[in-house]
């Protein structure tokens, strides 16, 4: 594996309401939610973004291709059942 920074280009930042802004260029395949890790150097002179990994499934794409329809023909619907025990107490 090449461990070379690339450089990707050059961009300006600019002001976007209270924020300033640095577009992030659609080729690095960042996605709308993505959350990332904004780090200074000690010297202040380099800025680090970092992809933050999600140990949630529904969030890092553990959980993409599930088949909920499928597990529901398997497993039955829960949901749809008849409700046991002290739920159904008249008041």
């Amino acid at each position: 594996m090449d461990t070379k920074d690339r450089v990707i280009g050059e961009y300006k930042a600019r002001k976007v309401g209270n924020a300033t802004v640095i577009t992030i260029p659609s080729s690095l395949d960042v996605k709308v939610g993505e959350k990332f890790l904004l780090k200074v150097s000690a010297t202040g002179d380099q800025i680090i973004l970092e992809r933050e990994k999600s140990s949630n499934p529904w969030e890092n794409g553990q959980f993409a291709d599930f088949d909920f329809r499928q597990d529901i023909a398997e497993v039955g619907n829960y949901a749809n059942g008849k409700d046991i025990g002290k739920e159904n107490v008249e008041w």
